[in-house]
This record gives structure tokens, C-alpha cells and sequence, in this order.
């Protein structure tokens, strides 16, 4: 499996990646391939802005197709507007998603094919 690539998320950290103090990351990628296998996924520089606060700040990642991908971080972070502009529930400030090779930035989220599910850690028996 390669490793995924992400920069600047928020201080949000990827499984395996390490945050720095001023919330910035970065992962060596195995270079993309030129054409995407059906189920790749990727971030290319996404700002998200809520007027003049920044909450993104340049998200770049790639998912290869069959890959297992865990974004990890602490509450307010980034993870779920990350995933919400994934789906196309949030529209970006800046940047790409890019699904399969295709710009899919300003689709709706029906027309995306992704969908979402919240784990809820007090349905959790332990």
C-alpha cells in the first residue's frame, strides 16, 4: 500500500503522519500514476474559509483505489469538514477533488457517488 500524501491540514494527522507545532505535515507519496484506477481520491490544495477564519488551509492527499485511509485528529481539526467537502456537502474556498481523474469540485454530492457514516463512540461496547 503506499503511503498517503497530505500538507497543511488543520493540524489534523493522517494515520501514521506527524503533526508539527504550526500544524503543518507532510508525507513522502509514491509519485501518481498517469492514468487514476477507478476509486482513486484526491485533494488538491483545499482552503475552506468561514468569512475570516481559515479552518483549511492548503489539504493535499491522494487515496489509491482499494487503499484503507484513516484521517485522525483532534475535535475542530478539520476532519469532518474535510470529509463533508469530499462528499460535496461544503463547497471549497480554494483548491480541487478530483475522483477517478476527474474534477468533481463543483458537483453536487448525488452526482459524486460518496456517502458518510459518524461513528458514535457511546454505541460502542467495551
Amino acid at each position: 500500500m503506499s503511503t498517503p500524501r497530505t500538507t497543511g491540514a488543520s493540524g489534523a494527522a493522517l494515520a501514521g503522519v506527524a503533526s508539527s507545532a504550526n500544524g503543518q505535515q507532510a508525507v513522502d507519496a509514491q509519485p501518481p500514476a498517469s492514468a487514476p484506477a477507478s476509486g482513486s481520491v484526491r485533494l488538491e490544495g483545499i482552503v475552506k474559509r468561514h468569512g475570516a477564519t481559515t479552518v483549511l488551509h492548503g489539504v493535499d492527499l491522494q487515496i489509491a483505489p482499494g487503499e484503507f485511509f484513516v484521517l485522525l485528529g483532534p475535535s475542530g481539526s478539520g476532519k469532518t469538514t474535510t470529509l463533508r467537502i469530499l462528499a460535496g456537502l461544503e463547497a471549497v474556498s480554494a483548491g480541487r477533488v478530483m475522483m477517478d481523474g476527474t474534477d468533481v469540485t463543483t458537483r453536487e454530492p448525488g452526482a459524486r457517488d460518496v456517502a458518510m457514516v459518524f461513528r458514535a463512540t457511546r454505541s460502542i461496547r467495551t
